[in-house]
């Protein structure tokens, strides 16, 4: 059997070539954070103030919709339509409260935070947010040279983003809160380098209320909950009504467990009648 050994030529070439390969790798990099720098985000690295939405807020950016209502259409919440809408669901919830005042102990609870988002990145990319972002509670511009991730935090509005010193790969991000936050987490997902994108959704159970537009009119499920819900509520028990712009009607168990509107509601929050 014959060991060829290198010739000192060769070794120089393939030494040669991947120099020249690290060269043009950190010129790309230099390239695109030059690029980005242009105009990057200010950013906060640390939570930005985050104070309570009204309620009638919260509960439109959770409307869901049967068939093609006109009223209600992905991104209302921070369209034209946003203060009719509010002032719509604002009345029909004091006139529930009023007929009903065992209703006013009901309140509608954010299935996530909105504009903010937690996400896992690999070390690769977890260590050019380290690298990029300023001091502790300082605002600076934010560029990491990672052309896809830098292009989509500009896109959305990035404000701030949190980190944490045990988890190097882990933030919480702030943005615009006027867009769709499910959305914006799939955008973050498919960037290269993110491991994981996730809505910052509270823990465990409690009562609430979801409405759905149809046709005009809002159906709407109050849930009372109750019995340990930190680890999920053992007890619960629904109430039903239906409004527009002129009434409210209640709406008993029995007829509501058959109306498409309700069990639309009660399938997409997993709700079940006792």
């Amino acid at each position: 059997m014959t060991i060829r050994i290198a010739s000192a030529l060769e070794k120089s070439w393939v030494k040669g070539v991947l120099v020249l390969a690290a060269s043009s790798c950190l010129l790309a990099s230099a390239q695109a954070l030059a690029q980005c720098q242009d105009d990057a985000p200010t950013v906060l690295h640390g939570a930005s103030p985050s104070p309570p939405e009204p309620e009638s807020l919260v509960l439109l950016r959770h409307t869901l919709t049967r068939a093609r209502d006109p009223d209600v259409r992905p991104g209302t919440e921070s369209g034209p339509d946003r203060a009719a809408l509010v002032v719509s669901l604002d009345g029909i919830l004091a006139r529930i409260r009023t007929s009903w005042p065992d209703m006013a102990a009901v309140t509608a609870h954010p299935l996530w935070q909105p504009g903010r988002l937690i996400l896992h990145s690999d070390p690769s990319l977890g260590g050019r947010v380290l690298r990029a972002l300023g001091e502790r509670g300082t605002l600076a511009p934010f560029c990491t040279g990672h052309t896809e991730f830098d292009a989509l935090n500009r896109a959305v509005g990035l404000r701030a983003m949190t980190t944490f010193p045990h988890l190097p790969d882990i933030f919480v991000v702030e943005f615009d809160s006027n867009l769709d936050v499910p959305g914006v987490a799939a955008r973050y997902e498919a960037v290269d380098g993110m491991i994981v994108a996730s809505p910052d959704a509270p823990t465990g159970d409690s009562p609430g209320i979801q409405v759905l537009r149809s046709n005009g009119e809002w159906f709407l499920v109050f849930r009372e909950a109750w019995g340990d819900c930190p680890s999920g509520c053992m007890y619960s028990e629904l109430h039903f009504f239906i409004a527009d712009e002129r009434r409210v009607v209640r709406i008993l168990h029995e007829k509501a467990s058959r109306m498409e509107g309700f069990s639309d509601i009660l399938a997409a929050r997993g709700w079940r009648l006792q």
